[in-house]
């Protein structure tokens, strides 16, 4: 039998969700984890859509998409094929990862979408794994309520559902997560949700004014302190003043190996820790995106994290002495 065909169109905001074959725990092995979410990461670089919420379990994951201009099936079929190459590889398995094909739904309006932000997030409290989603570490909730710096999650467009200011909207996202958790379909089937019928550069961190006013899911005070920024061309003279060179060295068109090593971590720092698109990286540094793109995919993870963190941490300390790294993403 033929499949049914997607539907389709740039910006449309789709819930997508799929489950490995047999239930295995694959994602309960965090090296499998942050296979996934890097898999993610890069294929989003690559077409450009946005992650409006995400949550990966043991043996399933939903994600909230946001399409750009290369249709949602052609994103999907990257990530879970090469999501299950790269586990067959590992564990030296034959066959299928995935249960089966990927579903998604299409969000038709604003109502549904808080909601589905809502679930998608509250997954690992309603399968007992934690009381706090912000515990959770493979989810967008923390980032959300700005305790956590993004892997995925693109904050200002998710909370553009929520309110006009990031204070505001984190504010009433925290209460329609509060709502969602005391709803009885919490915990069942994706299928069964009460509103599945109706739906046939981004400012990734908080200061002082734009920290969540209120209460977190359970209904205690949220109290939280704010995570350091560091913009683009900051981030760019970071990069340069550590290696003796300037923004037009990596603006030029030498291919020395300083200048490129360079190019790399500023191109890591800013995408994968500070959440700076590749357009803006490459239009600072007067590159194509599929440049930076392949910087990023050719990178030494540990190594230039190691570089990259004491790259922040000698601005922090220059800056007040007090600031401190743990919010950067994890890349070992």
């Amino acid at each position: 039998m033929a499949r049914s065909p997607r539907i389709f169109f740039p910006g449309a905001i789709y819930h997508v969700y799929c489950r490995t074959a047999r239930g295995e725990m694959v994602f309960s092995d965090p090296l499998e984890a942050h296979e996934f979410v890097d898999t993610i990461a890069d294929v989003k670089r690559l077409h450009e859509f946005l992650v409006l919420g995400w949550c990966l379990m043991s043996n399933h994951y939903h994600l909230v998409i946001q399409t750009r201009g290369t249709p949602l099936w052609r994103s999907m079929a990257r990530i879970q094929c090469r999501v299950a190459r790269g586990f067959n590889h590992r564990h030296r398995f034959l066959g299928r990862l995935w249960q089966s094909r990927y579903k998604a739904r299409l969000v038709r309006d604003d109502n549904y979408c808080r909601q589905l932000l809502a679930y998608v997030h509250l997954n690992p409290v309603s399968a007992g794994l934690t009381d706090d989603p912000a515990g959770h570490e493979w989810s967008g909730h923390a980032a959300l309520i700005g305790r956590r710096a993004p892997r995925l999650v693109d904050v200002r467009a998710a909370l553009c559902a929520f309110g006009e200011t990031p204070g505001d909207a984190r504010s009433a996202y925290l209460g329609q997560v509060r709502n969602v958790a005391e709803m009885r379909w919490l915990n069942d089937d994706v299928r069964n949700l009460p509103w599945w019928e109706d739906v046939s550069n981004d400012e990734r961190f908080i200061d002082d004014n734009d920290a969540a006013r209120g209460f977190d899911h359970q209904g205690n005070p949220v109290c939280q302190e704010p995570v350091p920024i560091v913009d683009l061309v900051d981030a760019c003279r970071l990069v340069c003043d550590a290696a003796g060179l300037t923004i037009d060295d990596l603006r030029s068109r030498s291919r020395h190996v300083d200048v490129a090593a360079a190019r790399r971590t500023f191109a890591i720092l800013a995408v994968e820790h500070l959440g700076h698109s590749v357009g803006d990286v490459a239009k600072l540094v007067a590159k194509h995106p599929g440049s930076v793109s392949r910087w990023l995919e050719t990178s030494g993870c540990a190594a230039d994290r190691h570089r990259i963190q004491s790259l922040i941490q000698d601005h922090c300390d220059r800056l007040s002495g007090e600031c401190k790294l743990g919010w950067l993403p994890s890349r070992s």
